[in-house]
């Protein structure tokens, strides 16, 4: 059994899991995604996997997106979704 720490309850240290981060998308001249860029710089993109839209919350602060399930060149897998509101690029973790 772990022994209680008293250490007392803070809210402020709580923070969203898998928040999305901005990136930068490169696209070709048909807009095939290419180069997925953040702060650690640009990802070459292998094969878009799936594409989904996603429309909710109209009653409240609507939400429009469309989401990309990527291939990375390196085999790993990238969620990005494109904010249809502001046209601005995010990505989430897998």
């Amino acid at each position: 059994m772990v022994k209680n720490p008293r250490t007392p309850i803070r809210p402020d240290r709580l923070r969203p899991l898998n928040s999305p981060r901005e990136v930068a998308l490169q696209v070709n001249d048909s807009g095939h995604p290419l180069y997925v860029t953040d702060t650690k710089g640009a990802k070459k993109i292998e094969k878009v996997l799936d594409t989904w839209r996603v429309d909710d919350e109209w009653w409240r602060n609507s939400i429009s997106r469309n989401y990309y399930e990527l291939l990375m060149e390196d085999g790993s897998r990238l969620i990005i979704f494109n904010d249809l509101s502001t046209d601005r690029w995010f990505s989430q973790s897998v």
